[in-house]
């Protein structure tokens, strides 16, 4: 885990909102993740919730450094769909199982904006 049992909030920065994950789960045992404002009431009340909060685990694939992002509240993974919509975007997701043998799939880059 990077920054040792540190966990972080993340945040979109155009639209100042955090990533936070459903509480419901599909029928794949899977939570949607949404961005959620924390300019009203129930939003600051909500940040300091596990479901706000992530941790950082590194993966190195072809020498390339990768992250998984794994939600504190329910150790699981973030994930993009694997169909895009109509636009081409895909919805992020959690992940309950085992990851690690596809780390492509689940790793994110981390580039400075």
């Amino acid at each position: 885990m990077i920054f040792g049992q540190l966990t972080t909030k993340i945040i979109n920065k155009k639209f100042g909102m955090e990533l936070k994950i459903g509480l419901s789960t599909d029928s794949y045992g899977e939570r949607t993740v949404y961005g959620v404002s924390t300019d009203n009431d129930i939003g600051k009340r909500a940040s300091w919730e596990f479901t706000h909060q992530w941790y950082l685990q590194p993966v190195v694939v072809n020498k390339e450094l990768l992250f998984y992002i794994i939600n504190r509240e329910y150790d699981e993974l973030l994930k993009l769909s694997q169909s895009p919509d109509s636009d081409g975007d895909r919805e992020a997701f959690t992940h309950g199982e085992d990851a690690s043998g596809d780390p492509e799939r689940f790793g994110w880059k981390i580039e400075r904006y």
